[in-house]
């Protein structure tokens, strides 16, 4: 990342609907995410106009913008959020692949995580990643994320079956 190459989490706006269809549609990115049909306009539309209301969903998209453009490259997400024991699951995709391997999604997901401390006092932060995705692991690893367990053959696709690496940072109060 150069310096030039700042950015920003933001959320969610109705304007994001093409961006987000189009990678939640992605079949590359459905290995991950777990999405098993394609998604219509209405739904994620549905999913913008919902996001609003973090505390009932249990669940913060925000995207992730170049502070020069604010064009969205991805988006970071915390789901399952419990409140009152200050944690929640970590989701992200650099969804453009160019703007991949450049320090980023580190970024983001730091600045998710100081946004979900600040806002939400959340401390701590978890992960499943399949085990075949390098760039995920060095990536929470990097952030901080220790490895606390694996689930075996957790992931069937047709004759081949993957594990999955459990991941957990926690924030310490100071």
């Amino acid at each position: 990342m150069t310096k030039e190459e700042k950015i920003f989490l933001r959320p969610l706006k109705l304007a994001d609907a093409p961006w987000i269809l189009k990678w939640e549609n992605n079949t590359a990115n459905w290995l991950v995410s777990g999405t098993e049909k394609p998604y219509s306009m209405e739904e994620i539309r549905t999913f913008i106009r919902d996001a609003k209301n973090v505390r009932e969903n249990r669940q913060l998209r925000m995207m992730v913008c170049f502070e020069s453009a604010n064009e969205p490259i991805g988006a970071v997400d915390l789901f399952e959020i419990n409140f009152e024991h200050k944690r929640a699951e970590v989701g992200i995709l650099i969804a453009e692949t160019e703007h991949r391997k450049r320090g980023l999604g580190l970024e983001a997901l730091l600045r998710l995580e100081e946004y979900a401390k600040a806002n939400f006092d959340i401390v701590n932060f978890f992960c499943g990643i399949q085990s075949n995705n390098a760039s995920s692991i060095r990536l929470f690893e990097k952030a901080g994320y220790q490895r606390i367990g694996t689930r075996r053959n957790w992931y069937e696709f047709g004759e081949k079956k993957l594990d999955e690496f459990l991941y957990q940072r926690i924030i310490e109060k100071r």
